[in-house]
């Protein structure tokens, strides 16, 4: 079915998931430059940059109209049998899930791993189909961006990897629910922009 037809009744089946890194210490490197009327989303015109910092948290949170996971803060790479154990403990033993919910999760290796695939199947979890190599259209990746800004507010307090960690699960929960919800809704519009821009950058 063409996913730009879907409205809110579909998308408020979808579980939006992913997994996030936040550093210890963010540089302001933006570049603040004067374009033509039309550029701003040119590909040739968007910078591609690599960060780092002195320390890092690993996290993994999920999304849904009317609800959210709790912030897993990830001790260890995430491997196949890692991820099993995500969903397995954090999601699909829940209670506020949708009814007749939908998982989205993207193709990194590890969510598509046959323990993870076995899971799902013995679990009755299903999976949105998720393109390869596909534009992000994932609304918990704003989220990310939310979460990022709002602990980057108490940088003062977030001197230690353990001080970071416990700021991003503190401001993961003060996320209002609301606008998680405006996110998830967006979707209809998230893809006719990817449709139209044949795949290009968007707003």
């Amino acid at each position: 079915m063409n996913r730009s037809l879907w409205r809110n009744q579909i998308w408020d089946r979808i579980v939006w998931t992913d997994e996030s890194r936040f550093l210890l210490h963010v540089a302001d490197r933006r570049v603040r430059v004067w374009r033509q009327r039309g550029d701003r989303f040119r590909e040739e015109l968007v910078a591609k940059v690599v960060a780092h910092g002195g320390g890092s948290i690993h996290v993994w949170g999920a999304i849904w109209t009317g609800g959210r996971s709790e912030l897993v803060v990830l001790q260890q790479n995430v491997t196949g049998p890692v991820y099993r154990d995500i969903l397995h403990n954090h999601l699909a033993t829940i209670e506020g899930l949708p009814p007749n919910w939908i998982l989205q999760d993207d193709n990194a290796r590890p969510h598509r791993s046959q323990v993870v695939q076995q899971f799902k199947e013995t679990s009755g979890i299903q999976s949105l189909p998720w393109p390869a190599r596909s534009p992000d259209l994932n609304p918990i990746e704003h989220v990310w961006d939310i979460l990022g800004r709002r602990v980057r507010q108490h940088h003062e307090a977030t001197g230690t990897v353990v001080q970071l960690s416990a700021r991003l699960v503190q401001e993961w929960n003060n996320i209002p629910q609301a606008l998680l919800d405006t996110l998830v809704h967006s979707m209809t519009d998230r893809v006719r922009a990817v449709i139209s821009s044949k795949g290009a950058a968007t707003r």
